[in-house]
């Protein structure tokens, strides 16, 4: 199988160059700069994506329709990001860029950092974002913690969302499928004189679902899932406007011990039955401001949330079962102004953040209070050709947390600089490098945990310190007459990098804690290359092949001189597949494959991966009805060719399963 994917990378590889050396050669074709053209926000503010010198990913709305994904984690898998997914519509999973990752539980932040709009987003839990009502996502690889802050280690995720437009638009969707599955979805968008809206909302339910080979795996459920959005504006002029940005999220899922089989039950789960609910709602008030004839834009920003988890499970075999209940509270607030000259742009302001955490289990209750400032400089030479970047910020923290030990607080203070230069010799080409360094504080959990999850007994370590990390990419970009390929090498030094360690694996339940690494390393190579034929040979409909990897070449801890690789961390994930569009019959076609790598299991004794799983999609419009709107008929297959896998053990995922949908767009 790996050979297949070897060969179908070189195929792409082949095909691409062929094409680029074609359009090289045809001097009579004039082309665009498609770098120019795509804006990003990996640097807090708008700017060009030639003169951004670290890898960014955008996925285009249009790829959120395609894909149709239930929430940000199912969206992800097909973008060559590792994704462990505890169980469909399980409402955690885990997603890991360049080895690494989100919080694991319910109260963990982690290493990769989840952003609505260029703010924080709660717990950082991808299976609780939902995709209505988002425009884009842009997915900015390595340590941004001098744009973002702590746990922006391995990257950012930020999600933009969509704004109303002159043009009213509306979508109503009804899905049914496998499982008992049904979601109905529905959005608006418009502007009216000065104000614009965005609306989005979606109510889903669906029952246990079934493994490849036809087995129920019990207690996976979702009895409703309720989620809205909203993004509203009024503009007082152009360049002046105010906005409100409203998310919610209130779901009541099933919950399953994992697969835990016995000769007697090959099916059978450690703790057959429970559920527990997830609620998050959040907001923001903002003002985006520009001064034009002094090149000079601003932005303020409040921001406010909530979250909720209450579990309950029945154990079995020990404890009789459990309840929980997570309380978080966040709040923040942000300012900063950008003003450029042509040739110097300059980026500062100030970040405010403070969580609180109440929970039943310990440290009982936790709280992190965050200032800080920064400064982000970015000179342009050579008639816009050659582009550094700086920067640096300072953050002061203090922490309190309550575990057995009694009440403990601590300070600390942080400094992370980065480096960045970016150069586009030729209009089609840029080449860039960066530096950068980046930090995450010890979580509440990994301090003061005394609680079972998972089917682990996990201790927190008092004495675990932070950990840091330096980080060096380079790479290069091609963009020219319908071609994208983009390559990047990275090199991340971790210094007293936290894992989670077993402690006592043979005690009921196995009790687990977490340590420092004295030094840990990350190496590989991200690909991402995409290919319209339709566009570049002239023909009415797009052909589009694609491929996105991250091919880890190292990720080792060095301790004592023992040098051995990381747990759960996939050696290769790769994502590729081909895109139809004929947009004169209203015909869309796609099929995605997703390949899972290998992973070392928690306690390394064995791994798992190493599994393709392919998707169908089709949609066509059925009947137009000119300035009325349209109706447009869906069929979706996810698993096709029904392989049996899991991505983290032990939560085997769904078999081959179908989707539905009937829409009515305006």
């Amino acid at each position: 199988m790996r050979k297949l994917h070897y060969f179908v990378l070189a195929l792409l590889f082949m095909g691409g160059f062929q094409c680029l050396g074609k359009t090289l050669i045809a001097q009579q074709r004039q082309s665009e700069n498609i770098l120019e053209e795509i804006v990003v926000t990996a640097g807090r503010v708008a700017e060009e994506a030639v003169s951004v010198p670290v890898a960014v990913t955008v996925i285009t709305s249009e790829d959120i329709q395609r894909l149709n994904p239930y929430d940000l984690s199912a969206l992800l898998e097909h973008f060559g990001i590792q994704v462990a997914d505890y169980g469909a519509h399980n409402g955690f999973a885990v997603v890991t860029i360049r080895g690494f990752k989100n919080g694991e539980q319910a109260s963990d932040i982690g290493d990769v950092l989840f952003l609505v709009d260029g703010r924080r987003y709660g717990l950082n839990n991808p299976g609780t974002i939902s995709m209505e009502n988002i425009e884009r996502v842009e997915i900015i690889r390595g340590a941004v913690s001098m744009q973002y802050g702590p746990e922006a280690v391995g990257g950012v995720v930020n999600l933009i969302s969509r704004r109303g437009t002159e043009d009213f638009k509306a979508k109503i969707t009804q899905e049914i499928g496998s499982f008992s599955t049904a979601r109905t979805k529905a959005s608006f968008s418009g502007r009216v004189q000065n104000f614009d809206f965005s609306l989005g909302g979606q109510y889903a339910r669906s029952s246990s679902y079934s493994l490849a080979n036809g087995a129920i795996f019990a207690n996976t459920g979702l009895p409703h899932k309720v989620v809205g959005s909203a993004n509203l504006g009024y503009n007082f002029t152009e360049d002046h406007r105010i906005g409100f940005v409203f998310n919610y999220f209130d779901g009541v899922m099933n919950r399953s011990g994992g697969m835990r089989p016995t000769a007697a039950n090959p099916y059978a789960v450690r703790y057959p039955y429970g559920e527990y609910q997830r609620k998050n709602w959040n907001w923001d008030l903002n003002y985006n401001g520009a001064i034009p004839e002094n090149n000079l834009t601003f932005l303020a920003r409040f921001h406010k949330g909530h979250d909720t988890y209450i579990g309950t499970e029945n154990r079995l075999n020990y404890m009789g079962g459990r309840y929980s209940n997570i309380q978080h509270d966040y709040q923040g607030a942000n300012l900063n102004a950008s003003w450029n000259n042509g040739i110097v742009y300059l980026t500062g302001g100030f970040d405010y953040y403070l969580e609180e955490m109440n929970k039943t289990s310990f440290p009982t209750f936790s709280s992190q209070k965050d200032l800080a400032a920064f400064l982000i400089a970015k000179i342009s030479l050579l008639n816009d050709t050659l582009w550094l970047t700086g920067g640096i910020r300072y953050d002061k923290f203090t922490v309190e947390l309550e575990g057995l030990t009694g009440v403990k607080t601590s300070s600390l203070t942080r400094t992370t600089p980065s480096f960045g230069v970016a150069y586009s010799p030729v209009h089609w080409l840029r080449l860039r490098g960066n530096y950068s360094s980046a930090y995450r504080l010890p979580t509440p959990n990994q301090m003061a945990a005394d609680y079972i999850t998972s089917g682990r007994h996990l201790i927190g370590n008092p004495n675990i310190k932070p950990q840091s990390a330096t980080t060096f990419e380079g790479g290069f970009d091609i963009a020219i007459h319908e071609v994208n390929l983009a390559v990047t090498y990275f090199n991340t030094n971790y210094k007293d990098m936290i894992v989670e360690a077993p402690l006592c694996p043979t005690c009921d339940p196995p009790q687990s804690t977490y340590r420092n690494v004295a030094s840990s390393q990350f190496r590989g190579l991200e690909l991402a290359f995409d290919w319209d034929l339709g566009l570049y040979f002239g023909w009415p409909f797009s052909l589009k092949p694609s491929i996105y990897l991250t091919k880890m070449l190292k990720y080792h801890s060095n301790e004592g001189g023992v040098d051995e690789e990381i747990v759960l961390i996939s050696d290769l994930n790769m994502s590729y597949g081909v895109r139809f569009s004929y947009p004169d019959i209203g015909l869309n076609a796609s099929i995605d494959a997703d390949y899972f790598g290998h992973q070392w299991e928690l306690y390394r004794t064995f791994k798992v991966g190493g599994n393709t799983v392919y998707s169908l999609h089709i949609d066509k419009e059925l009947l137009s009805l000119q300035d009325a709107g349209k109706f447009t008929l869906g069929v979706d297959i996810k698993n096709l060719t029904n392989v049996d896998y899991q991505t983290i053990n032990p939560y085997p995922q769904a078999g081959r399963h179908f989707l539905l949908s009937l829409s009515y767009e305006y």
